[in-house]
């Protein structure tokens, strides 16, 4: 009778451990199964680029100001492009050389001319990735208006970020002029690139409504050609 209760405990046990093994399957399984929670909200990888500030001023002029490190400055003017150096000033910060003076107080600058003459300037924050842009010499560049994707064309290459794709999407060897959609492949990925006017995001932006194709799939953001001939100076 002994031998006969041993080994109905010994095959309680077992099972027990077949119940217990199968359950921790299962919730394995399930963990593996997670619902679609949808594209990330982050926006889309920016391209390597340069730090710029950018300032609209009260006589109509637009200064770029390219960061050079802690103790200098490159201000893009149209015509000009000159660097100055760290200053002391009561200001936050303050760079001069060339006969110019350029201080920032939080959002206000102020540029002093050769002759003395003080133009007050405020910063233009979402302008800056555009100029920054320009810097790099990119001739169109587009996104969407939650910044989920990015379209540059840059000396004939196309890149497309975008914020589900871990790499972007790179065409070589594209010419165009805006007159016509623009039609490419590359990756494995048909784009389609098409702008359709009409004034795009900021009021006096410059930017027009354009309408990206993906593989068939619809997306819609503001671009437009970035004047390249001078580089602000």
């Amino acid at each position: 009778m002994y031998g006969s209760r041993e080994r109905g405990l010994w095959k309680l046990g077992a099972l027990g451990l077949v119940l217990l093994v199968s359950a921790g399957c299962a919730r394995d399984g399930e963990g593996e199964a997670l619902p679609d929670q949808g594209p990330p909200t982050e926006p889309s990888p920016p391209a390597p680029g340069v730090i710029v500030n950018v300032y609209d001023c009260v006589d109509g002029e637009r200064v770029v100001v390219e960061g050079l490190g802690r103790e200098a400055v490159r201000l893009h003017r149209v015509g000009e492009r000159i660097t100055l150096g760290r200053v002391d000033n009561d200001a936050e910060y303050a760079y001069a050389g060339d006969d110019l003076h350029w201080s920032v107080s939080g959002s206000d600058a102020v540029l002093t001319l050769p002759d003395q003459q003080r133009v007050r300037c405020g910063e233009t924050p979402k302008a800056a990735v555009w100029e920054e842009a320009r810097l790099r010499g990119v001739n169109y560049r587009a996104e969407a208006l939650d910044r989920s994707w990015e379209l540059e064309l840059r000396d004939r290459t196309l890149a497309l970020r975008h914020r589900e794709r871990s790499e972007p999407v790179r065409v070589e060897d594209v010419r165009w002029t805006g007159e016509e959609p623009l039609e490419v492949s590359g990756n494995g990925t048909d784009l389609r690139l098409e702008p359709v006017g009409g004034e795009c995001g900021e009021p006096d932006s410059g930017l027009e409504t354009v309408r990206l194709i993906v593989d068939d799939r619809l997306l819609e953001g503001c671009g437009r050609f970035l004047d390249n001939d001078h580089q602000r100076g």
